[in-house]
């Protein structure tokens, strides 16, 4: 199967909380996309991107457990919110329901 690739998926989430940070990601690969990074634009350094690798819920939990029992914080933090994901997805169609999902929750820009 022929996989497409794209990096549109650009996401406000200024305002969310640690279960909304989960869902959104819950969101990509409950519409079968598979989240293969995610990118914020540092004011001094530009683009910042960091791969996730993220295909299922078994994978964004044990991303968001990480992230959420150290002290580290997320990048978005960097940017008041905003950043970008690079997303993977066997057609056309799971990139319209993704980005669907996303707009119904208020998490997408563009």
């Amino acid at each position: 199967h022929e996989r497409l690739v794209g990096s549109e998926m650009c996401i406000r989430d200024s305002s969310h909380t640690d279960e909304q940070i989960q869902d959104e990601l819950y969101t990509f690969v409950d519409c079968g996309g598979k989240v293969l990074d995610v990118t914020v634009m540092h004011e001094i350094y530009g683009a910042i991107t960091v791969d996730l690798i993220l295909n299922n819920r078994v994978d964004v939990d044990d991303f968001t457990t990480r992230l959420f029992t150290t002290p580290a914080k997320p990048l978005k933090e960097l940017t008041g919110g905003n950043h970008m994901h690079t997303v993977e997805a066997s057609s056309p169609e799971v990139f319209d329901r993704i980005e669907e999902q996303l707009k119904k929750k208020g998490y997408l820009i563009r």
